[in-house]
């Protein structure tokens, strides 16, 4: 479990330090796309052991996604932000639930 939470981390770690300002629609449904899948396969391996925490972000990445599959996909920050901002937000809150959770099973490599 402790490599699938490595590179779920990965993930969010280059998702969280993107320019979302500089970034369309598509490019931020694309990452949020690929965080989620991390996550899904996260709760598999975790055999649901932390399930509450990763429901709960699987489910606020899924409304992002959701918002953000409605956008045109060139749209441009201004356009896209404010439709997605709450969802975006409780997701980076789920996602410190889950490390909260995980992390001291999985310290990070040395």
């Amino acid at each position: 479990m402790c490599a699938v939470y490595a590179d779920y981390r990965e993930t969010v770690v280059a998702v969280e330090s993107a320019d979302a300002s500089t970034a369309t629609a598509v490019q931020v449904a694309e990452a949020v796309d690929a965080t989620l899948l991390r996550v899904q396969h996260l709760g598999e391996v975790a055999d649901y052991r932390y399930a509450e925490p990763i429901e709960a972000l699987e489910s606020s990445l899924q409304d992002a996604s959701s918002v953000l599959d409605s956008v045109d996909p060139d749209a441009d920050y201004a356009t896209w932000q404010p439709l997605v901002e709450d969802s975006l937000e409780d997701a980076r809150v789920q996602a410190a639930r889950v490390n909260q959770a995980i992390q001291p099973s999985c310290p990070p490599a040395t």
